[in-house]
């Protein structure tokens, strides 16, 4: 199985024998040419239906030719598609911002202060918990429709030249049941409409991409409405964590160096220096003077051992993401080295007790 995103790509990806594309991201492929991109500005500039149905027609012969040049790659194998999930205004670079008005307005006809404050509206404190996923296709109900034809008519193009592709249609970000229904109905209601109009019938899924942790939980209604799952776990691990993934560096750093210090106060060795060099604020006397306490060290191994699960689960999550820098597996992988080295210690300590436990055992009992 591969991610795949474009016709050249899903050759390739059939080439190297894949069986299945697990995710099309339909978003990449609006961000593949000048004039793709364009049609979706003027879709988020449009103000009225008229307006925005000029811009959405100008998108369905893109996806159209995508569809069909990964149907064709993948040759009758399953394709798992996912309707657009980012915010609006990722189209429309905060650093071109005046260059995109400007064309917008030759284009549109539409003045610079009224596109600047459409723009406005669009823009979000926190864009990836905004108006993204399911809660864009809800909101424009024209653009979902517009994915779904050019999905359902291209399945029926290529059956017709002899290759049944297998479709199946993701709807992200779901946090609802409400959510799901809705946008399952109205894919429900075009794929009769698209077959009906073709005089064909192909068979087809819809499911959704879990990245949000309350889909989790209610699963069982999910699966009423959803007829398979797929889990992105970055999103998954960002909301449950509430890391980011291009900021957790910053105090990862600090939590080792919180850990370590533990670890030596249990240990009795002292305290180890921060990352500024200071020695935390309790003397290494009175570390010494403190006896080693089994019960702490179990306490401490817990504390390292759940550590480490979430670093190698942080690892995983780094490799699923293929995109994300590779520095950040790198520093995860470090601090999981890091972490069983002290637990090794650790296990090195208890060891000790727990004879030391026995001999005094023994010479109890020969007392007696």
């Amino acid at each position: 199985m591969a991610n795949v995103d474009t016709p050249t790509d899903a050759l390739t990806t059939r080439q190297n024998s894949a069986q299945k594309i697990r995710l099309c991201r339909t978003e990449h492929m609006f961000l593949a040419s000048d004039e793709s991109i364009k049609a979706v500005r003027l879709m988020i500039v449009a103000i009225t239906p008229k307006q925005k149905k000029v811009a959405i027609d100008l998108l369905l012969p893109y996806q159209r030719s995508d569809f069909e040049g990964i149907f064709h790659a993948m040759d009758g194998l399953p394709v798992t598609i996912q309707l657009l999930d980012p915010p609006l205004h990722e189209f429309i670079p905060e650093g071109e911002l005046h260059h995109i008005v400007r064309e917008l307005t030759s284009e549109t006809g539409i003045n610079e202060e009224e596109i600047f404050s459409r723009i406005e509206k669009l823009s979000k404190v926190y864009p990836m918990l905004g108006c993204r996923g399911c809660r864009l296709g809800i909101s424009y109900l024209k653009l979902t429709e517009m994915q779904v034809r050019a999905i359902f008519e291209i399945a029926v193009l290529v059956s017709n030249h002899g290759i049944k592709g297998q479709s199946e249609t993701m709807v992200p970000l779901v946090s609802t049941p409400q959510e799901l229904k809705y946008q399952v109905s109205l894919i429900r209601n075009f794929f009769v409409k698209v077959f009906f109009e073709t005089g064909s019938s192909l068979s087809y899924r819809v499911g959704i991409m879990i990245e949000v942790s309350r889909a989790t939980l209610i699963t069982n209604e999910i699966a009423k409405e959803a007829e398979f799952f797929s889990f992105r776990t970055n999103d998954l691990i960002q909301m449950i964590f509430g890391y980011s993934r291009d900021d957790f560096g910053k105090f990862l750093s600090l939590y080792l160096s919180i850990i370590e210090n533990k670890v030596s106060m249990i240990k009795g060795g002292g305290a180890v220096k921060g990352t500024k060099g200071k020695k935390s604020v309790a003397s290494d006397s009175e570390f010494e003077s403190r006896p080693k306490s089994s019960k702490a060290t179990e306490s401490a191994k817990e504390i390292l051992t759940e550590f480490s699960n979430m670093s190698e689960l942080m690892i995983q999550f780094h490799k699923a993401g293929r995109k994300l820098a590779y520095e950040n597996e790198r520093a995860w992988m470090r601090c999981k080295d890091r972490v069983n080295l002290m637990l090794e210690s650790l296990e090195e300590d208890l060891g000790a007790a727990s004879d030391e436990g026995a001999e005094e055992s023994d010479l109890h009992l020969s007392d007696d």
